[in-house]
């Protein structure tokens, strides 16, 4: 019912805002991993990440400054939760992991100092395949803190718009340390409270968490989640700012 809603909603939106400069490269020609790498090889000049219609699995990326990821209509970028995922460090301000106290799996979208970072397109998905996530956690089989679906530590200048962000590890949109953050349109969807396997609810997946960041904008967005819709954060403890 919710999804029928806002698919009526985005019916009667004449036109989309997100922006695609060049160059444009698509994952249908060489994967979420190459075609990311590609634009990265341009140096300052940045680009655009096409994804088109269908669903497209993607390992976690390291996202870049000057980069656009552009979803057209139908498009969903999934996260492969067996592709060679990393560990991070605790974040800086949080001094451990949230779930365990040592490292944690990298985010779906991760970036770190990144400038002009734009998602947006023509609201497609992106989709962290939280189930398995969610599954370790309850079964007690994971031993380090699951990961966001999108992160950006110490970034300025992200445009998150007109893209539904689905099914995340854990927080959903997390940036920290970050400046000139604007949310507009955005859908956050995660399964909720629920008896049907694989899983019991989707523990910890707040929609739309700032954490000691600054110039944040949400506006004109929904979100359904099996925790906090939106929380502003600020670390933990002596570690926190």
């Amino acid at each position: 019912m919710v999804v029928l809603l806002v698919a009526l909603l985005l019916q009667c939106y004449s036109g989309w805002s997100t922006a695609m400069p060049e160059p444009v490269i698509s994952v249908a020609d060489m994967g979420c991993s190459k075609a990311l790498e590609v634009l990265k090889q341009t140096g300052n000049r940045g680009g655009t990440l096409l994804i088109p219609p269908g669903v497209w699995m993607c390992p976690p990326l390291n996202l870049t400054s000057h980069l656009t990821i552009y979803l057209k209509a139908g498009a969903t970028m999934k996260a492969d939760p067996h592709a060679d995922w990393p560990l991070l460090v605790p974040l800086e301000t949080y001094g451990q992991g949230h779930d365990h106290p040592g490292p944690r799996w990298a985010p779906f979208l991760n970036g770190y100092g990144v400038q002009n970072l734009t998602i947006g397109g023509e609201n497609g998905t992106i989709d962290g395949s939280g189930a398995f996530w969610w599954r370790r956690h309850w079964l007690g089989l994971e031993k380090h803190t699951r990961p966001s679906l999108f992160e950006c530590v110490r970034c300025q200048d992200l445009l998150l718009e007109d893209t539904t962000f689905k099914n995340s590890g854990f927080w959903t949109l997390h940036p920290v340390l970050s400046r000139r953050v604007v949310a507009r349109r955005i859908t956050v969807l995660n399964q909720q409270w629920s008896l049907v396997p694989p899983a019991l609810g989707s523990p910890n997946t707040d929609g739309f968490d700032p954490d000691s960041s600054s110039d944040v904008l949400l506006e004109d967005s929904y979100m359904a989640v099996d925790d906090d819709a939106v929380a502003i954060k600020a670390g933990w403890d002596c570690a926190g700012y």
